[in-house]
C-alpha cells in the first residue's frame, strides 16, 4: 500500500484488499483512523509509526495484532518507508504487511509448554500444579478465566475442581457458583 504525506491512502495491491476485506474504492483517501475505526488502538499504533516516519524519514518495522475481514485477529509485521517527490521532499510512504500469525501462535504454544513443564516439575502432584497451569493458559491466551472439570460418577455429572480468573468480582462469583454445582 502507499499513502500521501497527509496520511491518506492512495492505493494498495489486490493482496492487501483481500487480506483486509476492503475494496480499493472504499479505502482510497481514507486515513488509518477511518480504516480501523473499530480498532482505535490499531489506528493509533499505525498513526504513531507514520508520524515518526514524517519526523525522521527512512524505514520502520513493527509488529501489531490487527482485525481482518472475517473478524479474527491476525498478527502482522509491518514495514514502512518514506518516499520523496520530484522536489526531493517527503511525498508519502509505502508499506507492506506480512502475516506472522502462525509464527506468533507457535511462540505462544512453546511459551505455554515451557511454563507448564516448569510448574509440573516444581509441584508434588498434578493437582498441586493445576492452579498455576490454569493461570499459564489463561494469561498466555488472554482469557479472563479458566477451569478444570472432572467426571463425578457418583453424582452423575461433571464437577468444577479448580478455577483461575482475572480480578473481577462478577467472574469470581460465577466461578464460585460453578464449583458448587454438579453439571449433568
Amino acid at each position: 500500500y502507499f499513502k500521501a504525506r497527509d496520511g491518506r491512502h492512495l492505493g494498495a495491491n489486490k493482496a492487501w484488499e483481500t487480506y483486509f476485506g476492503v475494496e480499493r474504492k472504499s479505502f482510497i483517501g481514507k486515513t488509518v483512523q477511518e480504516l480501523f475505526s473499530g480498532a482505535p488502538e490499531v489506528a493509533a499504533k499505525h498513526h504513531a509509526a507514520d508520524e515518526e516516519l514524517w519526523r525522521n524519514p527512512g524505514t520502520r518495522s513493527y509488529e501489531l495484532p490487527v482485525p481482518v475481514h472475517d473478524g479474527s485477529i491476525r498478527y502482522t509485521l509491518n514495514y514502512k518507508a518514506t518516499f520523496a517527490g520530484d522536489d526531493g521532499k517527503i511525498a508519502g510512504l509505502i508499506g507492506t504487511v506480512i502475516d506472522i500469525t502462525e509464527r506468533k501462535r507457535a511462540e505462544q504454544r512453546q511459551a505455554i509448554e515451557h511454563r507448564v513443564t516448569r510448574l509440573l516439575s516444581e509441584s508434588e502432584t498434578v493437582s498441586a500444579g493445576m492452579p498455576g497451569i490454569l493461570a499459564a493458559f489463561c494469561e498466555s491466551l488472554g482469557w479472563a478465566c479458566g477451569a478444570r472439570w472432572s467426571l463425578d460418577a457418583k453424582a452423575g455429572g461433571f464437577r468444577c475442581e479448580e478455577t483461575w480468573s482475572v480480578d473481577d468480582p462478577d467472574i469470581a462469583a460465577f466461578l464460585a457458583a460453578s464449583r458448587e454445582t454438579v453439571y449433568q
